[in-house]
């Protein structure tokens, strides 16, 4: 069964010199459809999906240059002395913008999942707008993009996905 996965975005940028998003890739729990001893059909996660998914919570990184370690070193308040602090070349989990996460999303997908899976994103938060960035030519024709939250959790729960508490409460 494909993976569906949800980029997520975060950003501190409201309190005080917080200036980055933030970026993971949130796998959806898969359902199994149950006969219980009386008949009746539930629907149970199975172990191994969603949240104990090896790649559930990736937290996306990139490299920052020189000038923006020094940057981001000054701002942490690392002077360097004791040889900690960011240096050319290394990875770090803050983005300057949103479509630098998006690029970083669509290549770590490309990289930790199958060409069947699904990668898609709600650029507008709460919006219900999902966009799919990543999936099979049969999976954008059944999902139109962007498509609204119902669309989003009619095709999750016809294909054996879960909703979680966000899809439920609209936080998807």
């Amino acid at each position: 069964m494909r993976e569906v996965v949800t980029l997520g975005v975060t950003s501190f940028r409201a309190s005080i010199n917080g200036e980055h998003y933030y970026g993971k890739l949130h796998v959806e729990p898969k359902m199994t459809n149950v006969v219980g001893p009386d008949g009746g059909i539930g629907r149970i996660t199975r172990m191994g999906d969603g949240d104990d998914h090896p790649h559930h919570g990736h937290e996306l990184q990139r490299r920052v240059g020189a000038r923006e370690a020094a940057y981001l070193n000054r701002k942490d308040g690392d002077d360097g002395l004791l040889g900690g602090g960011l240096k050319a070349g290394d990875l770090t989990k803050r983005f300057n913008d949103v479509e630098s996460i998006v690029e970083a999303a669509i290549t770590t997908f490309g990289e930790l999942f199958d060409a069947t899976d699904v990668l898609m994103f709600e650029r507008q938060r709460l919006s219900g707008d999902y966009e799919i960035l990543v999936a099979p030519p049969e999976v954008k024709a059944a999902i139109p993009s962007p498509n609204n939250r119902r669309i989003r959790e009619e095709w999750l729960m016809a294909n054996g996905y879960l909703l979680t508490e966000d899809d439920a409460d609209g936080n998807g």
